[in-house]
């Protein structure tokens, strides 16, 4: 049935919602809802589809969001999802949600995703041919994405193929993914293929954005992007205030590959500027980079630690961090830096281990395997090694 005018139709009683495009490049928005939904499920079609959550929509208890935006047609064109300003979608008791697009998922300032018990799963460009354009596959700009309870929390992107910052996950601006008091985060970023800079896998940017959770574990893995001569493909980084961080016991596990251009700063794990920080409250710190760069590539390290940023384990958690440098011909390949005043690796009271191989081949020089510059600091507290 198709419809020329808005429709009036009554949702009492109804167990469920679907909404199914045709052919053809459609628009659906959803604004708010007085009374809360049932189970709420959205197809995409053959064209370009877009979905445009504008307003505030609870689910009843036990409800599901499905937005499986990739499983209706052998060709679902290039779908996207964007989260208004202040719209809010909130799934109580064991409601899940789910949206998997072909291109990319944008959450405005003060939107929000929230579940208590159900899982979280959004998936942007990971089909097998990515889409083309200059996009970040997940977007949290100034907006939450958070489990309450005990669900998993699984995010999945990969950037775009065009112009500067294809990030794959980019938490900015006071964003933040919150995990519960026992489901983990996992994050996966995968930076675009664009032969233009800063293509990076998961980027976490300014004061209060951040990864982390009530007490569940935290696990990013982030791989940088780019081509021919692009620069600064990071596989995680976290800039001017970012975190990454796990509640109570939970552990945190990091790990970050860089871009495979021809040209520098393709690191692996880059933490810097005001006290960025990779944290946990008790549980175990697990940090591995690996530079990347081909070709006469160089200064593609593996972690580096600058201007105030911190890897630390609270409690008796351990620290343990590991960086190789880029096996490309080009120079200064180094596995670990820590550089400038206050940059830090340290425990409260557990043990602290830093592993660092420099990289390169041929004819390479100053490959060194951990360095420091500038007033840094490794160190254990307590009773820690």
């Amino acid at each position: 049935m198709a419809f020329t005018t808005i429709p009036a139709v009554g949702i009492s009683g109804l167990t469920s919602i679907s909404v199914n495009t045709q052919g053809g490049n459609d628009k659906i928005i959803i604004d708010s809802f007085s009374t809360s939904l049932p189970n709420l499920t959205i197809n995409g079609g053959l064209g370009d589809d877009t979905l445009n959550f504008k307003g505030n929509i609870t689910l009843i208890p036990g409800a599901n969001l499905d937005v499986d935006m990739q499983n209706d047609e052998i060709n679902p064109g290039l779908d996207n999802v964007l989260f208004s300003t202040n719209a809010k979608i909130s799934l109580v008791g064991l409601g899940t949600a789910i949206i998997k697009v072909s291109r990319n998922i944008s959450f405005s300032a003060n939107s929000s995703l929230l579940t208590e018990d159900g899982n979280i799963t959004l998936e942007a460009n990971q089909q097998t041919l990515p889409s083309n354009g200059n996009f970040s596959g997940i977007d949290v700009n100034g907006s939450v994405i958070q489990n309450t309870g005990n669900g998993l929390i699984l995010i999945k992107g990969m950037g775009g193929n065009a112009g500067f910052k294809n990030t794959g996950v980019n938490v900015q601006n006071g964003g933040q993914i919150i995990g519960g008091q026992t489901g983990s985060v996992e994050v996966s970023g995968t930076g675009g293929i664009s032969s233009e800079d800063a293509n990076m896998g998961v980027r976490i940017y300014n004061t209060n954005s951040a990864i982390t959770s009530i007490g569940g574990d935290v696990i990013v893995i982030g791989k940088g992007g780019g081509s021919g001569m692009s620069i600064s493909n990071v596989g995680v980084m976290l800039q001017a205030s970012g975190q990454i961080s796990a509640g109570s016991m939970g552990m945190v596990k990091v790990t970050g590959s860089g871009g495979a251009s021809e040209n520098n700063g393709n690191y692996g794990v880059f933490v810097t500027n005001f006290n960025s920080r990779i944290i946990s409250s008790g549980g175990d710190v697990n940090v591995i980079g690996n530079g990347g760069g081909i070709g006469d590539s160089y200064n593609n390290h593996g972690v580096v630690i600058a201007s105030g940023g911190e890897v630390s384990a609270g409690g008796l958690g351990s620290v343990s961090l590991e960086g190789t440098g880029a096996t490309s011909i080009g120079y200064g390949h180094f596995g670990v830096v820590l550089i400038n005043i206050n940059s830090k690796i340290t425990s409260a009271g557990g043990n602290v281990k830093v592993v660092g191989m420099g990289g390169g081949s041929g004819a390479s020089s100053g490959n060194n395997g951990v360095s420091l510059y500038f007033s840094c600091e490794i160190s254990a507290g307590g009773m820690g090694q």
